[in-house]
């Protein structure tokens, strides 16, 4: 059973005046990285912007509608995980240039694929070089400036990939579970092996969790198998809240995530922050 429907809030991430670019992003990570690159030129709304709550709660208020019928460049995640962006983007009076960001990257909708491509630190860079590409576009008064922005953007980029590299070489073959795939893609790149994942993707689409994937889960966590448990701390029930129960009384180190960037902070140093969590987490399982 899919997850019900609720309310989100709507912040900007610009001043209220507005600029001579409007950029709607479905993501407040997306609109970060768009505020990032068009500076002072832009005015960026993120829909999605509120770290506390379920983000598969979702209903889009006439405030959002209207947004988009004014905007100039729209930004969806897309690979199914907002696909609400996609009937408004539909019904909206002006078709402003949408951005579909799995496209971007050849993860389509439909295609049964982790949907928090944030995660995969393959996907910021080319969404970057794809919404300055835009920007340049329709504002080419400003081109030098969105340039200069991306090639900042990309420096902080490749630290942040230097930086998983390092990592990498400490937590290549650790065994580590999840209660979704939220961090999935960032596992991967890791090299970490993820145990649970039909668990995990159960508790992602709702769907009622078998007694085997129950029992395998926390099997896992009381041989110790599993070294870590990432849990998403805007998606609970529970199942999950028993399952970092056990985790804690097991002495499993449990590093909490989130679908919806944090507020007062940037796209990097989110993900720098959680990328320290999981290799502190880890530090101890180079001498099991």
């Amino acid at each position: 059973m899919k997850k019900t429907i609720g309310v989100l809030s709507l912040t900007a991430l610009a001043p209220a005046a507005f600029a001579s670019m409007q950029i709607v992003a479905a993501e407040n990570f997306y609109g970060d990285v768009a505020k990032t690159i068009g500076g002072t030129n832009v005015t960026v709304y993120s829909i999605m912007n509120n770290p506390n709550q379920d983000p598969h709660m979702f209903s889009a208020s006439p405030k959002v509608a209207t947004l988009i019928d004014n905007a100039n460049i729209t930004i969806e995640s897309g690979v199914d995980y907002d696909p609400w962006m996609e009937n408004l983007y539909a019904s909206s009076s002006k078709k402003a240039f949408m951005i579909n960001v799995g496209n971007l990257i050849g993860k389509a909708s439909g295609a049964n694929l982790n949907p928090h491509i944030w995660y995969d630190p393959k996907t910021m860079p080319v969404f970057a070089k794809a919404l300055t590409q835009e920007l340049c576009r329709l504002d080419p008064t400003h081109e030098q400036v969105y340039q200069q922005n991306l090639q900042s953007f990309l420096k902080t980029a490749d630290a942040y990939q230097q930086k998983i590299t390092s990592v990498r070489s400490k937590t290549a073959g650790i065994s580590i579970t999840a209660t979704e795939p939220v961090f999935g893609y960032l596992a991967t790149a890791l090299r970490l092996n993820m145990l649970n994942t039909n668990f995990q993707w159960d508790v992602m689409n709702g769907t009622d969790l078998s007694p085997k994937e129950v029992t395998q889960f926390e099997t896992s966590l009381n041989d110790k198998t599993a070294k870590l448990l990432v849990y998403n701390n805007q998606v609970t029930d529970p199942t999950t809240e028993n399952i970092k129960t056990l985790a804690l009384k097991n002495h499993i180190p449990v590093v909490g995530v989130s679908e919806t960037m944090p507020t007062n902070t940037h796209y990097y140093e989110w993900m720098n922050s959680e990328l320290n969590a999981v290799a502190g987490a880890l530090e101890p399982s180079e001498h099991d």
